[in-house]
């Protein structure tokens, strides 16, 4: 069985082959420029990287690792993209790539990687996968765009309230990590009813994994700093309890935190649900296991971490 440091190795080795068979359509620079962007974001492994999400799925169903891994590279070029977006709209992040280029170039940068990552489907082709199911990926990654870009303008807006988040969350978060699972279950030529079981477990994760980042991120973990910010799940429990107050040493930061971390142990079990409805969980309970809420409980007055990848809050 591939490990997880492995499975990242092979995939980010797509991308830059993928990026490669660009031949000379692209300057040096840009696709300098590129390569740079991606390779300084290859996440750890202390905790499974949501790249691993189709491999683990597919691996469940017994499917073609190999198609799996150019799903995961058409993933992971998507997460890359929208984390670079994020940090700047959000500007919370201290070695942002925008601080670097500017933001113009920065937004030039994420949208040719939509383009590298609809090539990295199309490749499946050269794989054996069949075209009608490329046309059908590249649906389902053009869908979930849609939603996340409808998700991050709703989380843009200066009235978004307690009520709005989980919907909000479910379009970020969710609906990428419902894609991973979901085109994971599709190249191993699952049911429709498989695919969307798993797509579910993926769309609660996602959810779970907002809400666990909003909580880690009140400490500025990584340079990320969302004390500043009014649409993180604490600050927005600590605003609706007294509408003005949400700093995190306050009475009603505090409370914030504990609400936050009542409703990420309801969300563990939400997702801990939709996994146990999947044919096989396979590799895919080692996400539960990284977002047990059991690793944020209070240890001498701080919120314990569990330091990795940074998700991209997209």
């Amino acid at each position: 069985m591939t490990s997880i440091s492995e499975q990242v190795e092979i995939v980010h080795k797509i991308i830059i082959e993928t990026l490669m068979s660009c031949g000379t359509g692209l300057s040096p620079d840009f696709a300098g420029l590129l390569t740079t962007a991606i390779g300084e974001r290859v996440p750890s492994t202390d905790r499974p990287p949501w790249l691993t999400l189709p491999v683990f799925t597919c691996e469940a169903l017994e499917g073609d690792p190999g198609q799996a891994h150019h799903i995961a590279a058409a993933l992971e070029i998507g997460r890359i993209a929208a984390g670079c977006l994020d940090e700047w709209q959000d500007q919370d992040t201290d070695d942002a790539l925008w601080k670097e280029i500017g933001p113009g170039q920065t937004v030039n940068l994420a949208t040719a990687m939509i383009g590298l990552s609809q090539l990295s489907l199309v490749r499946l082709v050269d794989l054996g996968a069949e075209p009608a199911l490329v046309v059908r990926l590249q649906q389902e990654f053009s869908l979930t765009l849609l939603q996340m870009c409808a998700g991050q303008h709703a989380d843009l807006s200066d009235d978004l309230s307690l009520g709005d988040y989980e919907a909000v969350a479910g379009a970020k978060s969710g609906s990428l990590l419902r894609l991973g699972c979901r085109a994971g279950a599709m190249v191993a030529g699952a049911s429709s009813d498989t695919v969307g079981c798993y797509g579910e477990f993926g769309y609660h994760l996602g959810i779970l994994a907002q809400a666990w980042n909003d909580l880690w991120g009140l400490g500025g973990a990584k340079g990320k700093e969302d004390t500043g910010h009014s649409r993180t799940l604490p600050i927005l429990a600590a605003l609706a309890m007294d509408g003005t107050r949400d700093e995190p040493d306050s009475a009603e930061g505090r409370a914030g935190q504990l609400y936050a971390l009542v409703q990420i142990q309801a969300l563990h079990e939400r997702a801990a649900e939709g996994l146990a409805r999947c044919r096989v969980p396979g590799r895919l309970g080692l996400f539960l296991d990284a977002y047990a809420p059991s690793r944020l409980l209070p240890q001498e007055g701080a919120l314990t971490r569990s330091d990795g990848e940074d998700d991209g809050d997209r």
